[in-house]
């Protein structure tokens, strides 16, 4: 089993480490048709070139596996996550629950519901260690405040109704995305190590966007964003027109804001705008790793989502999380903080 960490600015893995035995998730590949354990037995058996002969003619299909009754555990932490691993498993029929091995099933089962006092409460307990990690953010914000406010756009702001699925097709049929990349982690890339292709690329999707930017809807209501009187800015990914057509479309025309896009400067790099930021300001995000990139670069991050066990990840980082109808109210209340606090932190220094 080799472990690699994905470095999105280059689009590099780096190995962490080699594991001589399989490893807990073998039943994902095998289930989608690449038999691990078969290739390595006629290695040992038959020798290198018969195990290589073996995987050329598996047939490998792409997809997902639910591990409903191991993750019996999230029924005492978070039902919902559970729900969802039940609903994909119905929905693909790939899962560790299965009825010719009833007694494995009802033993599985039987050890999972028998755990679930003690997982709740160990969760309970975790639960408000996490809690304590907010104190930083809050002393951050009493001692620093926000100089400004930098809004994400898409799943944040509004919903941008781009098809995705489409524009990767594309880029891959162009040669200029890889069949296992994402579109941002592709742009990163490109960025990095070939500036024309990046351009080329970059066009590709702000067509997609700017069709999709004329049917944005709205998230959060923009009304109450009109009041603020802190900076407002919204760093983006997406190009700065198609963003601009976005909120516009979207209704936020009466926001005194300013569109900082993949072609502000800093390419698709967020990393490098928060870091030329005023700072301490307050990032609103719908994306944990940008959040933590926003903490990292001394802002205060704010996490804006709808998954229960997304926010319970930004807790553990120390990042505070919201849903998209509280927004509005939270950042007139930083506001609020920032101009009680400011002339103290004068008087103070």
């Amino acid at each position: 089993m080799v472990e690699t960490r994905f470095t999105p600015e280059t689009g590099e893995y780096h190995v962490v480490e080699l594991n001589p035995k399989f490893w807990g998730s073998l039943d994902l590949p095998v289930s989608l048709g690449y038999h691990f354990p078969a290739v390595l037995a006629v290695a040992c058996t038959e020798g290198l070139e018969s195990a290589k002969s073996l995987a050329a003619t598996l047939n490998v299909r792409s997809g997902s596996f639910y591990w409903v009754l191991d993750g019996l555990r999230y029924l005492a932490k978070t039902p919902k996550a559970w729900s969802l691993l039940l609903a994909g498993s119905v929905r693909e029929r790939r899962s560790d629950f299965d009825a010719s091995d009833s007694a494995r099933v009802l033993a599985q089962l039987a050890i999972g519901l028998s755990r679930l006092p003690r997982e709740r409460r160990r969760w309970v307990s975790s639960m408000l260690s996490d809690l304590r990690k907010l104190e930083w953010w809050h002393r951050k914000l009493v001692r620093e405040g926000a100089r400004a406010i930098l809004f994400d756009l898409d799943g944040t702001l509004v919903h941008l109704p781009v098809d995705w699925r489409a524009v990767k097709l594309i880029l891959v049929q162009q040669g200029l995305l890889k069949p296992w990349e994402g579109i941002v982690e592709a742009l990163r890339r490109l960025w990095v190590s070939d500036r024309t292709a990046y351009e080329e690329a970059s066009a590709i999707v702000e067509e997609a966007e700017l069709e999709a930017a004329k049917r944005s809807a709205p998230l959060v209501d923009p009304h109450p964003l009109a009041n603020l009187t802190l900076e407002m800015k919204v760093v983006t990914f997406q190009s700065s027109r198609a963003a601009r057509l976005a909120l516009e479309s979207a209704g936020f025309t009466e926001l005194r804001i300013h569109v900082v896009g993949r072609d502000s400067g800093a390419g698709p790099l967020k990393e490098a705008v928060f870091l030329s930021a005023e700072k301490p300001s307050l990032v609103v995000e719908d994306n944990l790793h940008n959040a933590v990139s926003a903490m990292r670069a001394g802002h205060l991050p704010l996490l804006v989502s709808r998954d229960t066990y997304t926010c319970v990840k930004a807790l553990r980082l120390g990042i505070p999380s919201i849903s998209h109808t509280e927004l509005p109210r939270f950042t007139s209340l930083i506001e609020g903080i920032h101009r009680i606090e400011a002339p103290l932190r004068g008087a103070c220094s």
